[in-house]
């Protein structure tokens, strides 16, 4: 979580989204979330939509669902549709 922290003051701060991965983005989309950061929010939906692989669709979907993303959702769902 402290990483997850450091990446969002990041961020920020500097308006650069370097050395992310997917579960830190799953970090900083939650604090985007809950202290409605859209630009955060905007930042990680985008770097998700573009790393949807096989081993990150289920995590990646049920994120979109659980942060009310329909765009993500609907990316994801049709990478498992394929």
């Amino acid at each position: 979580m402290l990483e997850d922290f450091f990446f969002t003051l990041q961020f920020l701060y500097t308006d650069a989204a370097k050395g992310f991965t997917v579960p830190v983005v799953m970090g900083v989309l939650y604090l985007g979330q809950k202290y409605d950061v859209p630009e955060v929010t905007g930042v990680c939906a985008a770097y998700l939509r573009t790393n949807i692989y096989v081993s990150t669709v289920v995590e990646i979907y049920y994120a979109a669902k659980l942060f009310d993303l329909p765009e993500l959702e609907a990316a994801a769902m049709a990478f498992m549709l394929k």
